[in-house]
């Protein structure tokens, strides 16, 4: 019933966009607020988005705030149409019912609604139709928050073709947008975000299995374009997960070491092979720096890196629990 929704929560993913700044320091540091800029929205992309697609490795530890509980499970037909209607409490105390519709021609549609103690609900509306090439899902997610998402998932049945891929929006209620396109190989998923301003990400994150973990016997690549440039970075290192960043633009490189829930990070970034500055972020992106002529500055992300926070409106997906904040 939930494989769909689960998909479509394992591409949401975090946008790259807006702009960031730092200040009072030393001209050396003004000199590479540029690259630690667009660092610290790299660092947020990152703790946003490394939970989603890579919950059982990445994500942070959830505790239950209420006993799970089923409260309905039936299953009647609508004339054709097999319906099953389920309520049920779920761990984060919201309530949840759903309604799925399985149809004569194998196709089905969701209908999910989990309403919690303090009135916001988590809205799920998935439809299906036949493609040339597999299953098109429509899907809309309303989230707590008010932040919508639109997208068309499509599952291939050729050997050939990807296992699925989606492409689609998520909308804050204040109209900012951002979009993605994800295509999921056996073993790789590619990933691209765009802004309005022409922000652009791409990624290719190696992955193995049912559950698509990360495989760490080879390097996840990608760059980050912004208005001041092109950041590549790599993602190596572990044995469950990646575990260290490489970050390169022009003459400045950097490398660092960061956790797994929550993705915080440490290192050191060197100009023309000088060591600048040493740097780290916290669960939220925020990146301080602390350079080599004792002075010290703060970078805070890109806009939307902060606020398109889709991993922490999660509800609770198996053994993905939500994440209070």
């Amino acid at each position: 019933m939930r494989v769909a929704a689960i998909a479509a929560f394992a591409a949401v993913l975090i946008c790259v966009a807006g702009c960031g700044g730092g200040g009072g320091a030393s001209t050396k540091a003004k000199t590479a607020s540029t690259y630690l800029d667009d660092q610290a929205t790299l660092s947020a992309l990152l703790v946003h988005w490394l939970p989603i697609v890579f919950s059982a490795v990445y994500r942070e530890d959830y505790v239950p705030q209420c006993p799970v509980e089923e409260l309905l499970n039936e299953v009647y037909w609508e004339g054709e149409v097999l319906v099953t209607h389920k309520r049920w409490r779920q761990s984060d105390c919201g309530i949840a019912e759903v309604f799925q519709r399985d149809y004569p021609d194998g196709l089905y549609s969701l209908d999910e609604t989990i309403i919690y103690p303090d009135g916001t609900r988590w809205t799920l509306k998935q439809t299906q139709e036949w493609g040339d090439n597999g299953i098109i899902a429509h899907i809309e997610i309303t989230f707590r928050t008010g932040a919508r998402l639109v997208s068309t998932l499509i599952g291939y049945w050729d050997p050939g073709m990807p296992s699925n891929a989606e492409e689609g929006t998520v909308r804050l209620p204040d109209g900012r947008s951002m979009a993605f396109q994800r295509t999921r190989w056996a073993d790789q998923e590619d990933l691209t975000l765009s802004s309005a301003d022409g922000w652009r990400l791409d990624a290719s994150f190696p992955c193995q299995g049912v559950v698509q973990s990360p495989d760490t016997s080879r390097n996840a690549q990608g760059r980050l374009e912004t208005n001041r440039g092109t950041t590549n970075f790599t993602l190596s290192g572990g044995d469950e997960a990646w575990t260290t960043l490489s970050t390169t633009s022009g003459h400045i490189t950097g490398s660092f070491v960061f956790g797994r829930g929550p993705i915080t990070g440490q290192g050191t970034v060197w100009s023309n092979g000088q060591v600048m500055a040493t740097i780290s972020w916290d669960a939220k992106g925020m990146l301080r720096a602390s350079y080599a002529d004792g002075t010290s500055a703060a970078y805070t992300p890109s806009a939307a890196a902060r606020d398109f926070m889709i991993d922490r409106w999660l509800w609770q997906l198996g053994d993905y629990g939500p994440t209070p904040r």
